[in-house]
């Protein structure tokens, strides 16, 4: 590669600010992921599921595994990066780093060992590089795209017959952040890959795996999903039936306090009627038995106010406690273990089940083994 694409790469402008991780420790054989930006048309490869799943969150199109990266060898993947523009470039050649280094850019690392009978082919557009195991994909870039083919940057092992954790998937129906479940990766069908896998039916046989257990995991979120939305559901009818229970509570009191209200002012009358005919030495007789009555009356009303008022308060404490309890609902969280080398996958869930204000948690278990191949 030339000094002078080094320097126009240094200089192009940054598209997506987004923190990498920088990876120093280099582990046991793992898969490469591929990432693309499409606000700036830029690829990126990492073996760090955290920094994968970091720059999807971030807006990044998670594409693929691109290969596996082998823990030992005697050539490094050396990896650099532009803190100007947040471009990475992977290379084994010492010297291509420290030209980088040279003119700006930060050593950030190594991605792994370049080993295996895998070649990863390096593109460059005046832009972007790009690195590709596929010989159709190398192809239609440098001879119908005008990419400009650079060689063979490092090699590289088809990737891992293991599982992969891929992303978190949310609920579908329900509210969103209460259900969440992992998915797992497929191989990806590339041309030296499919090639390696084809003949031991291993491509296949980890397919099908990965999609059975997906599914597996799918209808466990489904049905907490389902209960989820159902208790949700059946909290919001609940509400309203006592908010509506409230209401009519309510206007039953309106009315028993305008009845009240109304025999007080007939007793008020009829005692002020008695009261005048004594003055006046009339005969009250009339007057007593009307107050009497409305006495009776105002009885029957005030015991009809006290009633509906009771009522009223109870329907208001109950939706009182409803609101404080807040709504029901069923969450799903999990976790996911890796044993027998990468093999056999265990994802365990904890479900939590909200009644009442009261929180349940219970747990179930899902595993898968991968056959050997």
């Amino acid at each position: 590669m030339k000094q002078n694409r080094f320097i126009k790469f240094l200089l192009l402008p940054a598209s997506i600010g987004i923190a990498f991780f920088s990876i120093n420790v280099v582990k046991a054989d793992t898969n490469s992921y591929r990432l693309y930006n499409p606000n700036s048309g830029e690829h990126f490869w990492t073996i760090s599921a955290n920094e994968k799943q970091s720059l999807v969150n971030a807006g990044w199109k998670y594409e693929s595994v691109a290969w596996c990266s082998v823990s030992s060898g005697k050539t490094l993947i050396l990896r650099v990066y532009n803190p100007n523009s947040g471009e990475h470039f992977y290379t084994t050649s010492k010297t291509e780093e420290n030209s980088l280094v040279h003119v700006g850019w930060k050593a950030d690392g190594t991605l792994s060992y370049s080993s295996g009978a895998i070649p990863v082919y390096r593109l460059y557009d005046g832009k972007f590089h790009f690195y590709t195991t596929s010989v159709a994909e190398k192809n239609t870039l440098a001879k119908t795209k005008g990419w400009h083919y650079e060689g063979i940057a490092f090699y590289s092992i088809a990737p891992e017959y293991n599982w992969h954790y891929d992303a978190t998937q949310s609920s579908q129906s329900g509210v969103a952040g209460d259900v969440h479940f992992p998915q797992f990766d497929y191989l990806t069908s590339t041309e030296a890959v499919t090639q390696t896998y084809q003949g031991n039916n291993i491509f296949y046989a980890y397919n099908d795996a990965v999609f059975n257990f997906n599914a597996q995991l799918q209808a466990d979120a489904k049905s907490a999903d389902y209960a989820n939305a159902q208790a949700r559901l059946n909290w919001t009818n609940a509400q309203n039936k006592d908010s509506l229970a409230v209401s009519n509570a309510k206007a039953a009191l309106d009315t028993a306090t305008t009845k009240k209200n109304e025999a007080q002012t007939l007793v008020n009358q009829a005692q002020a009627d008695v009261t005048a005919d004594q003055q006046n030495n009339l005969d009250p007789t009339q007057d007593q038995a009307l107050l009497t009555q409305y006495q009776t009356n105002l009885t029957t009303a005030t015991a009809v106010y006290n009633t509906d008022n009771t009522t009223y308060q109870n329907a208001v404490n109950t939706l009182n406690t409803l609101n404080k309890q807040g709504t029901n609902f069923v969450r799903l969280s999990y976790s996911v273990s890796l044993s027998n080398g990468g093999k056999t996958v265990k994802v365990n869930f904890a479900k939590t089940t909200r009644t009442s204000g009261v929180n349940n948690v219970s747990g179930f278990s899902r595993s898968a083994t991968l056959a050997a191949g």
